[in-house]
């Protein structure tokens, strides 16, 4: 099961073939859930909701869910355009997969095992990246002839800096797909930590943080760097590794700075070179995507959202107003000041196309699913996991600010499994009266060494 839920995550961005409705990860998720589901009322009586916020979780996914399909058509009929309700059905999955993790597993040893079994497909996803980075012609090939990925399209076809999508379409959603493979793998060092994995588990864990490494470096996207950073700063107090662990890391990311430099060395020059200043009020330091941000967000995005706050423009406002229309749909209105194809923020671009009702409804699902990890971090069961998540959790909600992550490819595909985890070892933990977890961490098993070196 977990092996399902982590193929789907990473290959969100393939496309279905033409017969079919559906996508690869939608099938996947599918079958992840009916496995977990059969599983799990084959094992007897279950506590459906081990809290109050679990429950008001899942009431926070369907007002999601309902709320934005009635936003939209609403908007359809006063804005003058087909509804797009296409698009309405990928928190459904998200929701799914959320549900299948939460079904699938009742403690930290089978969680451990689905964990294990998720992320196996970063050791695909990080030499493809790789290759993409380096422009190896027949990978790029078949990443165009199988993945959505306009820009990654526009650049391949150009003399670009090109930067790696995987088989998930965008470079930072690749990115925060490879950050929830790292707090994977920092969760089961925590684990390992406390004697409750097999032995032998290091190496495979330093695997995985070599993959997730190389995978968000072929990315060039800084914010995803960072999230990496506050990952692992966030956890060291729990592991309390050797201090050779934390020096292999280190050489790792080093490993991967020299063999990038190239690319790398291009993106830093993108990013701070004084003549790719837009807005030259701005400090020196701040990067000029941000300043670019700024520059669309004060004379685009908040002026058209002032126009229509409480439900937006709709689905496909950014298509529509900028040529050629690929909706096809000249009687649409559209706010008349856009010039950029993006907000270039989950923020302003939830508010943009759905407005402040829709995002009212993101902001109390996110809320929902922050207590419901905040909570798992004080059960022991659950602690050695729900840490690393609601650190990957946090960064995300602060990259929110500079690009739309939160609703896009790559990050639902592994938070909401992994939130659904963190639910099922509270919930085991509350059927079980497991103790809260103390500062430390997972309390060490007393037949096995605590420290993993």
């Amino acid at each position: 099961m977990g092996l399902l839920l982590g193929t789907a995550a990473a290959i969100v961005g393939v496309e279905s073939p033409a017969a079919l409705p559906l996508r690869p990860w939608h099938l996947l998720v599918l079958i992840a859930l009916v496995i977990a589901l059969y599983g799990r009322f084959k094992a007897g009586p279950f506590r459906l909701f081990p809290n109050r916020w679990v429950l008001a979780l899942d009431l926070a996914f369907i007002a999601f869910v309902v709320g934005l399909t009635v936003i939209e058509i609403v908007n359809a009929a006063t804005l003058h355009y087909p509804a797009v309700l296409s698009s309405q059905g990928e928190p459904v999955f998200w929701f799914l997969a959320y549900a299948a993790a939460r079904f699938a597993v009742s403690d930290a040893q089978q969680a451990a095992a689905a964990l294990k079994s998720f992320v196996l497909p970063i050791f695909v996803v990080a030499p493809l990246s790789v290759a993409q980075l380096l422009r190896v012609e027949p990978v790029l090939d078949f990443t165009t002839s199988i993945v959505t990925a306009h820009g990654f399209e526009a650049k391949v076809g150009r003399d670009a800096l090109l930067r790696a999508v995987g088989l998930i379409g965008g470079w930072t959603s690749l990115g925060a797909y490879a950050s929830g493979i790292f707090a994977i793998g920092v969760a089961l060092l925590v684990l390992a930590r406390s004697g409750r994995s097999p032995k032998g588990l290091l190496g495979f864990v330093l695997a995985i943080l070599l993959c997730s490494i190389v995978t968000v470096l072929t990315t060039l996207t800084a914010s995803t760097i960072l999230a990496f950073g506050l990952i692992l700063l966030g956890s060291v107090r729990y592991l309390r590794l050797h201090f050779s662990v934390y020096l292999s890391m280190a050489g790792m990311v080093l490993l991967g700075v020299i063999v990038f430099h190239g690319p790398l060395l291009e993106r830093f020059h993108q990013l701070f070179a004084p003549n790719n200043r837009v807005q030259d009020w701005l400090p020196g330091w701040v990067p000029n995507t941000i300043a670019h941000r700024v520059n669309i967000w004060r004379s685009e995005t908040i002026p058209a959202i002032a126009e229509q706050p409480w439900t937006g423009w709709g689905r496909g406002v950014y298509q529509a107003a900028l040529p050629p229309d690929s909706l096809g749909n000249s009687e649409r209105l559209v706010p008349s000041g856009l010039r950029w194809a993006s907000a270039d923020s989950q923020w302003l671009s939830t508010t943009m196309t759905s407005g402040l009702l829709g995002l009212l409804l993101l902001l109390a699902l996110l809320v929902c699913a922050g207590v419901v990890v905040v909570k798992g971090t004080r059960i022991a069961e659950a602690a050695w996991l729900a840490r690393p998540v609601g650190w990957l959790f946090f960064a995300n909600l602060l990259i929110a600010f500079t690009a739309m992550n939160l609703t896009n490819k790559g990050f639902p595909g592994v938070i909401w499994p992994l939130i659904g985890f963190v639910v099922a070892l509270s919930a085991f933990a509350s059927v079980e009266g497991a103790d809260i977890a103390d500062d430390e961490g997972v309390e060490p098993s007393p037949a096995v060494p605590a420290e993993v070196s």
